[in-house]
């Protein structure tokens, strides 16, 4: 069972951060950047598309044969700027498939920024953690 799950709003849903295994993520990352929706990312909030993509599940639909696990290939990829967003830069998909691409490392994101931007960062980590302990623990 795969481990990742776009869990919080904050999280850009793609085909690789979605887990398909559950019902409200599986079709999840095929509802970002539809045609002819301009301003934003997405027609609808998330936690309305979850719903969707459930009821697509409840359906019958599928992405991969349960018998044999045939399943196709995606012939379009999203490509995502660096600053993705759901209301103001959803980006773009391309035909074939995407490029292979070192991952960025934290250590990278974090040079990149200024002293001012680390201690932000730092501070949204800490509130995050001590939020995270609030409600009894990481997850």
């Amino acid at each position: 069972m795969s481990e990742r799950s776009v869990n919080s709003p904050d999280i850009f849903p793609t085909r690789e951060n979605c887990n398909r295994e559950i019902p409200g993520e599986r079709f999840l990352w095929m509802f970002v950047g539809l045609p002819q929706v301009t301003g934003g990312a997405m027609p609808f909030p998330v936690p309305y598309l979850r719903k969707l993509s459930e009821h697509f599940v409840d359906l019958g639909m599928m992405d991969e044969c349960p018998r044999c696990g045939h399943h196709e290939t995606p012939k379009k990829w999203l490509d995502l700027p660096d600053d993705a967003h759901a209301l103001l830069n959803p980006g773009v998909w391309r035909e074939g498939a995407p490029p292979e691409q070192p991952r960025t490392t934290r250590s990278q994101i974090a040079g990149r920024m200024t002293r001012v931007e680390r201690q932000a960062w730092l501070a949204e980590l800490q509130a995050a953690e001590e939020r995270a302990e609030a409600e009894g623990g990481m997850q």
